[in-house]
């Protein structure tokens, strides 16, 4: 039996189907992200995977219930959630 290869998430581009708006956004999330991670001691990808980020601005939540539908930890939805507006 073959081990799955990793391969790593791919930031969006507009060939994805992402508007120049949506990488703005993609930019903004990653970025905090990373502060979040920093304050939390954590690498960013344990806080949100790429693939989080990109169901994120495809779905645009507004509410918390729909940032967890999306996935990643209840603490790092929270903490997202509360320093974006989307």
């Amino acid at each position: 039996m073959s081990k799955k290869q990793w391969k790593p998430s791919v930031v969006p581009t507009a060939a994805d189907g992402f508007s120049p708006a949506d990488l703005l956004l993609y930019e903004r999330l990653s970025a905090v992200r990373r502060e979040f991670a920093q304050r939390e001691n954590k690498a960013a990808f344990k806080v949100f995977h790429n693939s989080h980020l990109k169901e994120m601005v495809r779905r645009r939540p507004t509410t918390l219930d729909q940032f967890r539908a999306i996935g990643g930890g209840a603490q790092a939805v929270t903490g997202l959630a509360v320093n974006v507006r989307l």
